[in-house]
């Protein structure tokens, strides 16, 4: 979800939010995002646009995120995104969350009581990103 763009002109993934809604009958989820300049005709036809997809796995224990950004041409390759995932319906504060094999403080996730919503900070460049949620500890 981009915030306050008013035409393609002012459209960038520079930095936007994620909305992810937990299901337990969802085990899981695939999405891919399609981004250009928003300037270039033909932006798609001449390969300038990147990808990027989103996959989510759910179970008791954990709620698995990954981020693949596909590349296909120069102008995307050196960006970061920054992606603030926000995951709704969670039942309770997750017992911690992973960002690749290490634990995220409260600057990178954060969890409000009130509406049940966790949102985490993810700077994606070209490689993968992975999010564990943990729901319970073993």
């Amino acid at each position: 979800m981009l915030r306050n763009a008013v035409s393609t002109q002012h459209y960038s993934l520079d930095e936007f939010d994620l909305h992810y809604y937990a299901d337990s009958l969802v085990k899981e989820s695939r999405y891919r995002l399609y981004n250009d300049d928003g300037k270039s005709p033909f932006a798609y036809e001449n390969g300038k646009y990147e990808l990027m997809e989103f996959t989510a796995k759910n179970d008791d224990i954990s709620l698995d995120f990954s981020v693949i950004k596909l590349v296909t041409t120069d102008r995307f390759w050196d960006a970061d995104n920054l992606i603030t995932v926000k995951v709704h319906n969670l039942k309770a504060k997750p017992a911690g969350v992973k960002l690749g094999n290490t634990f995220a403080g409260s600057k990178i996730w954060s969890w409000d009581d009130e509406t049940k919503l966790l949102e985490i900070k993810l700077k994606c460049n070209t490689s993968m990103e992975t999010i564990e949620v943990i729901k319970q500890l073993y």
